[in-house]
């Protein structure tokens, strides 16, 4: 198990600006690359926006906002909008782009729960394209409508006691050069052996085996295991392995790349990690490691946990320590 460095999953680094340099500074993702990141909030947000009416707002030339109702499609991992080609909303998403999306609600007590996105939209020109969003429309589109996507810079939802709502109620999609965290899909799992395999390997010489987290299919984990990774700029820099066992919640497995060692990022995974077990019910997370990893084990120590037991395998120990959590 482990290298000194573990995670959880979830909110992303980044923030709303007010000026439009602000916004350009943001990335804007499909939806299908925020329901990647964000399960849990995009079925929820898939939901509420699958009850028409939702409402667009959009920038008028000058600033000043534009509201309209909207019957939003979800399909082939995009979130699309037909409209009029003569639509004032089409124009404004054409000049200037940015926009906010907002589900209605059906009464005063906003029963159901509330949905919101914000993010910047564009024409569609593909037929393919079209053929698949006019499927799945919950109405015939006439020829002559425009298709634009919009696209996801912020998600977020709120309640009032009458819905469960998702653990993590707000996303932000990462500025180019930071860093997010997100749940990982199957497309990870080499990527996140590839970084397994660079964490671990300084580390075989001195316990004179294979740590096993380099043995493990990724495939597999992914599908089977909560699994979160760490990346900037498409990269994945780090990765952790939460599960559930008679003992607790454990934080089963993490890993940093070498390069960003001594950057904080191992102290804010484990510091997401125990968030994660809070969130679920838990008031205490445990993990393990190699009696010789003694990086590991002078980080947890500083950070709170506390060794409880010592289990021995064929030639060695593993050191297992728990943290009670406020």
């Amino acid at each position: 198990m482990d290298d000194h460095d573990r995670l959880d999953l979830g909110a992303h680094e980044g923030a709303s600006g007010a000026s439009d340099r602000s916004h350009d500074a943001r990335r804007v993702i499909t939806w299908g690359e925020f329901a990647n990141a964000e399960p849990e909030l995009a079925a929820f947000g898939a939901g509420r926006l699958g009850l028409p009416p939702a409402y667009l707002a959009t920038v008028r030339h000058g600033g000043a906002p534009r509201v309209h109702p909207v019957t939003p499609i979800i399909a082939a991992n995009a979130l699309f909008l037909f409209m009029e080609p003569t639509s004032p909303k089409g124009g404004d998403l054409r000049k200037r782009g940015w926009y906010a999306l907002h589900n209605g609600v059906p009464d005063v007590d906003g029963s159901g729960g509330e949905f919101f996105v914000t993010g910047k939209g564009f024409a569609v020109e593909e037929a393919a394209a079209r053929a698949v969003a006019a499927q799945a429309a919950s109405y015939e589109p006439a020829e002559q409508y425009v298709l634009f996507e919009l696209k996801l810079s912020e998600a977020r939802c709120n309640g009032y006691g009458d819905v469960t709502l998702p653990v993590h109620r707000r996303w932000l999609a990462a500025r180019p050069g930071s860093r997010s965290f997100r749940r990982a899909v199957p497309s990870d799992a080499p990527h996140v052996a590839e970084l397994v395999d660079a964490a671990y390997r300084p580390y075989v010489e001195r316990i004179g085996t294979i740590p096993g987290p380099m043995t493990d299919d990724y495939e597999e984990v992914i599908r089977n295991h909560h699994v979160a990774v760490a990346e900037r700029d498409g990269t994945i820099e780090g990765v952790i392995v939460l599960s559930v066992t008679d003992e607790g919640f454990l934080i089963d497995n993490v890993a940093v790349h070498p390069s960003r060692r001594g950057t904080g990022l191992g102290r804010a995974l484990l510091e997401r990690a125990e968030a994660e077990a809070l969130r679920a019910g838990f008031d205490s997370v445990y993990l393990y490691t190699h009696e010789k990893m003694t990086e590991n084990l002078a980080l947890y120590s500083r950070i709170g946990y506390v060794e409880y037991d010592r289990r021995p395998q064929e030639d060695f120990s593993l050191v297992f320590m728990r943290k009670r959590l406020a």
